[in-house]
């Protein structure tokens, strides 16, 4: 089985003129050096060292087992990565604090569109019986946000009380 990270289609003319790259020797030497370079600085390479370096504990080789985004390292998430899938921790609370958020801005543009119809419906610029029933379905709408907000506290509160207890 053969891995490529650098296709030699990259160093070939795109207009039919020579390219400095046509010999073909100087082409593979620079492949296998690009991807000496790639595999020893890369993101790859980092991910296990600092994979390498949380499973001991200990510094190694300079990598102290946190990766770019500031989370540990774990071995497992590593050799996933390094087969491509992308395998990240999720931080419930943050997640939960994010739907709880977009809720409350959906709300407040509700509000927003509520008032401009009460404004349009004192103007005149709009029938006061559409503007009613438009009212009525953005008022259903902050109800079922409330429910959803209730909903997604409650399994906030479920997730916290099945985590404490596994301790």
């Amino acid at each position: 089985m053969k891995i490529v990270f650098f296709d030699t289609k990259e160093f070939e003319s795109k207009d039919g003129k020579p390219s400095p790259f046509d010999d073909t020797v100087v082409k593979r030497k620079l492949i296998v050096m690009l991807n000496a370079i790639r595999s020893r600085y890369g993101y790859h390479f980092e991910r296990v060292m600092n994979g390498m370096a949380n499973a001991t504990g200990e510094s190694f080789m300079g990598y102290t087992g946190i990766g770019r985004n500031g989370e540990p390292v774990t071995p497992l998430n590593a050799a996933i990565n390094m087969l491509g899938l992308k395998v990240n921790n999720v931080d419930f609370q943050r997640e939960y604090s994010f739907k709880i958020s977009d809720i409350e801005r959906e709300n407040c543009e509700i509000l927003v569109k509520i008032r401009s119809l009460s404004r349009q419906m004192k103007q005149g610029s709009i029938i006061p019986l559409e503007a009613q029933t438009e009212i009525r379905e953005q008022k259903q709408k902050i109800r079922d946000n409330a429910a959803r907000a209730k909903e997604f506290t409650r399994l906030n509160k479920d997730r916290k009380q099945l985590s404490t207890d596994e301790d």
